[in-house]
């Protein structure tokens, strides 16, 4: 699908900066702003390190001071620059809009002196893209002088345009051209413009237009599965402004199919409209909001987050959307509350909220969601006297909301049992519903219903994280003890859940960070889904995070046993009748001493399908797979013995290759089968990589080259 670009209309005037974030345009009370000049490690031309001067009352300076100086003369001034690195560069032409510091920056002139006979190695990395022949690095080598004879032909990326070569990953370092003097040996990386959003532009009162920053999606977040989005932080906006953010067809053409969301962390602004072309969200405060859109593939979505650092939310409007049922909420015995359909916040087909914002609930509430069939509606919106439309209406929950409800990321101060939500702390709370289409049409409800009280996190309890949660710990998904399932093989926790097949997650614990939470990513109960039973595995598979998907929707109950510091995982159907908990036997975990085979097709985790027996494995890898070989301690990757790229013998150079990540993963060459194979010589282990060739002969598994 070809992606449209983004455009941000705001009503107001407003003025762009180099970079894109959006100022307000010089003082509208008049006056001067005092703007603060630091030397930033050098010394300014006057002496000392800061003074100020003022602006006119439009925001510009009328001079800039003389160049500072620095103590190291390899430093170089490079301007007076909005940030002590990056930033916008300040001329006279600049406009502040309030007392500001600006910062001198510098470049290095490297000194470094080298044997006339030296060359230096430049790993050329293409990303996400690639070279010519599929290779995804090139090594290129300069001449004494530092220097490179030429560049490689640029590599090529699907729905993007090569930019530069960079020797920083996020674009930040400097621009490679032949005439670069390198030093050392080093990488540097393509630079790409994705699908033309590059240009992403907001537009101010439909005249001025400006970037928002190109800021890539970290790879290594696995909390983020968005493939790349652009921001701007700091905008100054107004109470009353409205903003528009809409899709703009000008390179896209007619008939573009994309969904736009408002990601329901946002704060300080009312949502007045939305669609798939246009999105309207006032402002709620005069502040400073920072503004996120991020392209998400799995959903085909943009997904836009605008917020001013505050816990108020965002205000729905009631919308009509076509198809939707009329849904009820009752808490206890009390009567039937229509909830209000309101824009999607995420990948819902249907979202809705209670009608005045939050409602009161006590602790031990019960409450149930239930839904009007199509006929009842008919009858809800008949003309007729309130006897005989009461007559008509006979509401029951729906088997959706029967059999499908679960209880997502953002709730807090309740629980779920079925489909009873039960109130555990009193309070107001805010109240979601959701409707996903699945496959074939399916439907899944899920509700959220947060009391606004800040979670209350234990460090050292497991808690499920993944897309039900917003890949953040939640108190609502804490295991709790099972005294019952408890005794001699270790302590059992658990939690009952309803989850689909879209829904990716984690067992993990969780770290404090002065007064907040965060996942513990080096938890080793994450990467346990090679540890899983073989019940448990043919109920899920996992992908190269070891993310745990289960195969189809259902109950299911997600468990960890704990017994001297070894911690199994469970994943069963919580009505199985052989029973909802099935931890891996000893046979069927990893053995302490044994080899195994680790890398990206098993998410970096020891699964016993992938040990090394008598020292050989045979196994299919795909062109680019990276690998090494591992031992086992205490049942997961021992990463002090390693056996990997710097241990390949000479013939294994034809099929796998030593890469400079992990350090020295391999990386398979080319699609095929491979046999791979540790001896020891002289005392050192090596390790052997051999294509296997398919003979055609019955029974034959094929020779090796």
């Amino acid at each position: 699908m070809k992606k449209s670009k983004l455009i941000l209309a705001v009503a107001a005037t407003v003025c762009v900066a180099a970079s894109g974030a959006l100022v307000a345009c010089g003082n509208k009370d008049g006056g001067s702003f005092e703007i603060t000049f630091n030397a930033n490690g050098g010394s300014l031309a006057g002496g000392g390190t800061t003074t100020t001067l003022k602006t006119d009352d439009a925001g510009k300076l009328a001079e800039l001071l003389g160049d500072p100086t620095h103590t190291d003369s390899t430093y170089k001034f490079n301007g007076w620059w909005t940030a002590e690195t990056g930033g916008d560069k300040v001329d006279l032409t600049y406009v502040f809009t309030a007392d500001s510091t600006i910062y001198a920056q510098w470049t290095v002139e490297s000194t470094q002196s080298k044997p006339n006979d030296t060359i230096y190695h430049i790993t050329f990395n293409a990303g996400d893209g690639e070279f010519k022949g599929g290779k995804k690095t090139d090594v290129y080598n300069t001449d004494t002088e530092g220097k490179l004879a030429y560049l490689p032909e640029d590599p090529t990326l699907d729905n993007a345009d090569f930019i530069e070569w960079n020797t920083k990953e996020d674009g930040s370092g400097s621009y490679i051209t032949e005439s670069y003097v390198f030093s050392s040996d080093i990488t540097v990386y393509a630079i790409y413009e994705i699908g033309g959003i590059g240009q992403n532009t907001y537009c101010i009162s439909g005249e001025t237009y400006g970037r928002l920053n190109k800021k890539f999606t970290d790879e290594d977040d696995e909390t983020d599965t968005s493939e790349y989005g652009y921001y701007a932080t700091g905008v100054d906006l107004k109470d009353g402004e409205v903003l528009t953010f809409m899709l703009n067809d000008k390179n896209a053409g007619s008939g573009t199919d994309v969904s736009f969301f408002i990601d329901r962390s946002s704060s300080g602004v009312e949502v007045t409209s939305i669609s798939s072309e246009i999105t309207n969200v006032k402002v709620l405060s005069s502040t400073k909001y920072d503004i996120s859109i991020k392209w998400y593939p799995d959903g085909e979505c943009f997904v836009l987050k605008i917020t001013d650092g505050s816990t108020t939310g965002i205000t729905m409007p009631e919308i009509f959307v076509e198809g939707a049922p009329v849904v009820m909420m009752q808490v206890g015995d009390g009567e039937l509350i229509k909830l209000k359909t309101v824009a999607p916040t995420d990948l819902a087909k249907y979202t809705y909220t209670t009608q005045s914002g939050n409602i009161k609930l006590e602790k031990g509430d019960n409450v149930k969601f239930t839904i009007v069939t199509a006929d009842e509606q008919l009858a809800l919106a008949a003309e007729d006297d309130e006897e005989e439309e009461e007559e008509h209406i006979i509401i029951d929950p729906i088997e959706a909301l029967n059999n499908a409800l679960s209880m997502a990321g953002g709730s807090h101060g309740i629980t779920l049992s079925g489909n009873t939500v039960t109130v555990s702390n009193s309070g107001d709370f805010s109240v979601f519903l959701r409707c996903y289409e699945g496959e074939k049409g399916a439907l899944s409800w899920s509700v959220e219903m947060d009391d606004g009280i800040p979670e209350k996190l234990a460090v050292g309890t497991y808690y499920i994280v993944g897309s039900i949660t917003g890949w953040t710990p939640r108190e609502a998904y804490g295991l709790k003890l099972d005294e019952a399932a408890s005794g001699d093989d270790g302590d059992v926790y658990s939690f009952d859940l309803y989850l689909t097949a879209k829904d990716g997650f984690k067992v993990t614990s969780v770290v404090a960070a002065g007064a907040s939470f965060n996942i513990d990513w080096s938890d080793s109960v994450q990467r346990n889904y090679a540890h899983l039973s073989k019940y448990c595995k043919d109920l899920a598979t996992t992908n190269t995070d070891s993310n745990i998907f289960v195969k189809e929707d259902g109950m299911y109950t997600v468990a960890v046993r704990i017994k001297d510091g070894v911690i199994d995982l469970s994943v069963a159907k919580t009505d199985d009748p052989s029973g909802k908990y099935h931890f891996p036997t000893a046979a069927e975990k990893p053995m302490d001493g044994e080899y195994y085979l680790v890398g990206s097709v098993i998410g970096w985790a020891i699964d016993t399908d992938y040990r090394l027996e008598d020292g050989t494995i045979t196994l299919d890898l795909a062109a680019g797979e990276k690998i090494k070989i591992a031992g086992c301690k205490g049942g997961n990757i021992n990463w002090d013995d390693q056996i990997n790229g710097t241990s390949l013998d000479e013939g294994s150079a034809e099929f796998a290759e030593s890469i400079a990540d992990g350090p020295n993963n391999i990386q398979i060459k080319e699609k095929g089968k491979y046999t791979i194979t540790i001896t020891t010589e002289d005392g050192a282990i090596v390790l052997s990589i051999r294509k296997v060739v398919e003979t055609g002969e019955p029974g034959d598994g094929g020779d090796v080259e």
